[in-house]
């Protein structure tokens, strides 16, 4: 509601997640929030003790995507799962086969 409502000029300013899929489509500036006001939030992995154990590899591939993804591209990745409706496996494996990991 709130890309709609800033893309009808119902609102001038509203607080934003930076990786909001519809970012990748609205004609919006986003701001830098120098005064650290709101949250870092950055995304980190998780995978359990028995998945590693089977696959000891997946670490190497996943500690080589620390710091790799930016919010535009998970932006990007957001706006193609909510928005285009694909599916998320198949959205995070064209991530990952751009990157050449796969």
């Amino acid at each position: 509601l709130k890309y709609t409502a800033i893309g009808r000029d119902e609102v001038d300013a509203m607080p934003i997640f930076t990786t909001d899929g519809q970012l990748s489509i609205a004609p919006i500036t986003v701001l830098q929030d120098d005064k650290h006001l709101y949250p870092s939030y950055m995304s980190g992995n998780v995978v359990r003790s028995e998945v590693l154990i089977a696959h000891p590899e997946l670490r190497l591939v996943l500690e080589s995507l620390n710091h790799t993804i930016t919010d535009q591209e998970m932006a990007k990745m957001n706006y193609a799962v909510e928005t285009e409706h694909q599916l998320p496996a198949d959205v995070a494996h064209k991530f990952l086969v751009d990157l050449k990991l796969m």
